[in-house]
C-alpha cells in the first residue's frame, strides 16, 4: 500500500457509474499542506509552510462503507453512484525513528507505528534526548543557587546571567517532559490516531503552554543576549556611569526583558487564523507554528515574517551590532593607552636630563595609563564571553534557519525533510547548554566560587555522617 493507497472513492447517489473499472479518479491526497493529484509524485508536490498534517478532515462515515482495497462497498444504489473526492489526513514527517517507507506501506487505520521503527534508532534518539535535557538542566541550574548561595556573586552582572540561566533551562525542562513520555505513547498508536491525536491537540491549552514555553526561553535567551551586548559597551564606553549604575535599573530592565518574551510567546494564541500551537511528531515537542494556509495559496502569508522580524532578526542585529561596537571602542581604548605610553617612553629616553616635577609627572602619566589598561582587561575579558556566547547562538541555531527556509523553497519536502528538521532543531536545544559551558570555562570567579561551595558542601555531608554515626 502507498501514500495514495489510503484515499478511496466515494460514491453519491443517483449518478452514473464511470464505463472503466473502478479506480482512483484525479482524487487528492491532501498531506501536511500538499496536494497530490492521481498519479503524481508526493516529493513534488508543494511542501507545507507550516504543520505537520493536512487541515482536510476525512468522513469516517464513508469511511467505514469502504475496504482496503480501494473498491466501492456494496450498496443497492451502485448503479447511480459517481465517484468523489476525499481528503484524508496522513501524516508528512514521521518520528526520526521510524523508516518513512516502511511506515507508508503500513495500513492506515490498523498497524501500529512500532512496527515500522527502528529499534536502535529509538534507544538512540531518547538517549540524546535525554542526556540534552538532563545536562542543560543541571548546568544552568548551578548558575542560580551560585548566586543565591555566594554573597560574593550577587552583583549586576551574575544577576544578568542567573536569569538568563533560568531562561536556558526551561529549554532541557521542556525536552526532559515531552520527548520520552510521547515515545511510549505513539508507540502503539496507527498513523491514523496519531493524525487524529495532533488534530485534536493542536491549539489546546496543553499545546499553547508548552509551545508557549519553548518560544519563552528561546526568546528571553535572545533578549538577555541583546541586554549583555548593550551592557558591556554601555561598561567600556561609559566606564563610570555604569559602576554607578543602580541595581533597581538592571531589575527593571529584566523584569521588561521576561514580559516582552511572554508576550510574544502567548500573544499568537489569540489570532488563531494565523498562527497555531501544534505537536510536531518529527522532534516529539510542541511548537508555535504559522497556521497552514490553503492548499492553492500562493504565496506566503506576510504576518509570519513580521513576527519573526520582530522577534528574532531584530534583536539578534541588536545584538551583533553593539558587539562590533563593543569590540571597536575597545580596541581603540587599548590602542590609545599603548601609545600614550610608548611616546612617555621615548621622551624619557632622549632627554638627557629633566626637573623632578617633570618625572614625577610622567611617571603618574604611565601608571594612569597603565592603571586604565587594567581596569579595561576585566571588561574586555566579559565582552569576549558575550562574544562567545553569540557566535555560539548564531552556530546552533542556523542550521534550522537554513533547514526552514528550505522548506519553504521547496527544497526539502515530505519524504527528505525529517532527518535535516530534527537534527537541526536539536542543534538549536544546544544553545542552552553552550551558555552554561561558556559560564564555567570562561569566568575564573564563577569557577572559585563553586569549587568553594562544592568542598563546603562536602565538608558538611562528612561532619553529618560522622555524627550519624556517634
Amino acid at each position: 500500500m502507498n501514500e495514495t493507497d489510503k484515499l478511496v472513492p466515494v460514491f453519491e447517489p443517483d449518478m452514473m457509474p464511470p464505463t472503466e473499472p473502478l479506480e482512483i479518479h484525479r482524487r487528492k491526497l491532501v498531506l501536511p499542506g500538499i496536494t497530490v493529484m492521481a498519479g503524481q509524485s508526493p516529493t513534488k508536490a508543494t511542501f507545507p509552510r507550516s504543520g505537520m498534517f493536512s487541515d482536510a478532515v476525512s468522513n469516517e462515515e464513508n469511511d467505514r462503507k469502504l475496504n482496503t482495497k480501494g473498491k466501492a462497498p456494496l450498496n443497492p444504489n451502485a448503479g447511480k453512484l459517481k465517484p468523489i473526492v476525499l481528503k484524508t489526513q496522513v501524516l508528512c514527517g514521521f518520528p526520526p525513528y521510524n523508516d518513512r517507507e516502511a511506515c507508508i506501506q503500513q495500513d492506515y487505520y490498523i498497524d501500529p507505528l512500532f512496527q515500522c521503527e527502528n529499534s536502535s534508532a529509538l534507544i538512540l534518539f531518547a538517549c540524546i534526548a535525554m542526556l540534552l535535557g538532563l545536562v542543560t538542566v543541571c548546568i544552568n541550574s548551578v548558575i542560580p543557587i551560585v548566586v543565591l548561595l555566594d554573597s560574593g556573586m550577587r552583583s549586576q552582572y551574575y544577576g544578568i546571567k542567573a536569569s538568563l540561566a533560568i531562561a536556558d533551562m526551561i529549554s532541557g525542562i521542556l525536552v526532559l517532559a515531552a520527548v520520552l513520555p510521547h515515545v511510549f505513547k505513539f508507540r502503539y498508536m496507527t498513523e491514523a490516531k496519531l493524525v487524529e491525536y495532533v488534530h485534536t491537540d493542536t491549539n489546546s491549552p496543553v499545546a499553547i503552554i508548552a509551545g508557549a514555553l519553548l518560544t519563552v526561553s528561546k526568546q528571553a535567551s535572545l533578549l538577555h543576549l541583546m541586554f549583555l551586548s548593550i551592557e558591556r559597551f554601555v561598561a567600556i564606553k561609559w566606564s563610570v556611569w555604569h559602576m554607578k549604575r543602580s541595581s533597581k535599573t538592571v531589575a527593571a530592565i529584566l523584569v521588561g526583558i521576561w514580559t516582552v518574551s511572554v508576550t510574544c510567546a502567548f500573544t499568537p494564541a489569540a489570532f488563531a487564523e494565523y498562527f497555531q500551537y501544534q505537536f510536531q511528531p518529527p522532534v516529539l515537542m510542541h511548537m508555535m507554528t504559522l497556521r497552514s494556509p490553503d492548499v492553492n495559496a500562493t504565496a506566503l502569508d506576510w504576518r509570519g515574517p513580521v513576527y519573526a522580524s520582530i522577534t528574532i532578526f531584530a534583536p539578534y542585529t541588536i545584538t551583533v551590532v553593539f558587539c562590533v561596537l563593543t569590540g571597536i571602542v575597545s580596541y581603540r581604548k587599548l590602542r590609545s593607552s599603548a601609545l600614550f605610553f610608548r611616546k612617555k617612553q621615548a621622551r624619557g629616553g632622549h632627554k638627557d636630563f629633566a626637573d623632578s616635577s617633570s618625572i614625577a609627572f610622567s611617571i603618574n602619566s604611565v601608571s594612569k595609563s597603565r592603571s586604565r589598561k587594567r581596569r579595561l582587561q576585566p571588561e574586555i575579558a566579559v565582552f569576549l564571553t558575550l562574544l562567545i556566547m553569540v557566535t555560539a547562538f548564531t552556530i546552533t541555531l542556523l542550521p534550522f534557519t537554513i533547514v526552514v527556509i528550505m522548506v519553504i523553497a521547496e527544497v526539502l519536502t515530505c519524504s527528505n525533510y525529517t532527518i535535516p528538521y530534527v537534527v537541526s532543531f536539536y542543534i538549536g536545544m544546544l544553545n542552552s547548554v553552550a551558555n552554561g559551558l561558556i559560564y564555567s570555562v570562561r569566568d575564573k570567579r564563577f569557577r572559585s566560587s563553586v569549587g568553594k561551595l562544592v568542598l563546603s558542601s562536602a565538608l558538611i555531608c562528612r561532619k553529618s555522617n560522622h555524627a550519624t554515626r556517634q
